[in-house]
């Protein structure tokens, strides 16, 4: 499967927040990789993320393959953020995707953004709801 092809799978099953599309993309043994979060199982951040999230809306703007023998792409991206509560925070971010050797799943998944903006709207009871604190 081309690799962008599956990453256009995960941003499908991200937006519907939908744990059986989400899950089967991913090794058994892959990890999430998030500033707020730290390193966490793919299921647990998922679930985490779906259980505080009402809508996500992402828009891609760029999309960069690796240039090295390990698979990876990264996808330039801003995400619109919809806590359950209604409240919205809009933020850059870059989804880097690494992949088993066969490319058919990942391996990893980092995101990378400024935690600055993300905690400047949220009060201080979500941060602590959210398990950011």
């Amino acid at each position: 499967m081309y690799t962008f092809e599956l990453c256009r799978q995960y941003q499908i099953g991200l937006k519907k927040a939908s744990l059986e599309e989400v899950l089967p993309l991913f090794a058994p043994d892959a990890v999430v990789v998030t500033p707020l979060s730290g390193t966490l199982g793919v299921q647990a951040f998922h679930e985490k993320l779906f259980r505080n999230t009402r809508e996500s809306i992402v828009k891609l703007h760029n999309v960069f393959e690796a240039m090295t023998q390990t698979p990876a792409v990264a996808l330039q991206l801003h995400h619109t953020w919809v806590l359950r509560d209604g409240t919205t925070i809009g933020f850059d971010c870059v989804s880097i995707f690494d992949f088993t050797a066969q490319r058919d799943r990942f391996t990893r998944l980092t995101l990378v953004y400024d935690t600055a903006g993300i905690r400047r709207g949220l009060s201080e009871r979500q941060i602590v709801e959210l398990g950011l604190a």
